[in-house]
């Protein structure tokens, strides 16, 4: 097994991407929320729970609780992406790698998720997610993808 470094940049890349936008958005949190689209809205939230603001309002220690699981699952699939053998496995796991990672700091630096992309319809308001909430999204439908075409 060879090490190939391709995937470990795609990592930081998304991590640097991810990082840079919710720079930006603290940045301008004075201004926000911000209409771009009648759909689409850029707004500031810290989600300190997990996907779709699940626990979000629960107390400190279900905070470091899940970080914590957070941190192993990341550390999983690390290892994985370290023993990928397959092309697409490596660009899924270093997108969910590096989405994970981003979310991880701003846990440790911001005590939260930054979330700030708004799409609604009406009244209706998806649940606000960030850059690595969608590489994550992105990674996991590469992997499903790689492991249909392996089974078939």
């Amino acid at each position: 097994m060879r090490f190939n470094p391709v995937p470990w940049m795609l990592v930081f890349f998304t991590v640097f991407l991810d990082q840079i936008s919710k720079l930006y958005i603290l940045r301008s949190v004075s201004s926000l929320p911000e209409e771009v689209f009648s759909f689409l809205s850029i707004v500031f939230i810290k989600n300190k729970g997990i996907s779709f603001g699940l626990f979000n309002h629960e107390g400190s220690f279900v905070f470091w609780l899940i970080t914590i699981l957070i941190i192993f699952l990341t550390l999983y699939v690390a290892y994985m992406l370290y023993n990928a053998q397959k092309r697409d496995s490596m660009w899924g796991l270093s997108l969910v790698l590096g989405g994970a990672l981003g979310n991880i700091i701003d846990r440790f630096f911001h005590g939260g998720v930054i979330d700030f992309i708004d799409f609604h319809c009406a009244s209706y308001h998806w649940p606000a997610f960030n850059f690595a909430d969608s590489f994550i999204f992105i990674g996991v439908a590469l992997l499903l993808k790689s492991n249909l075409k392996e089974r078939t």
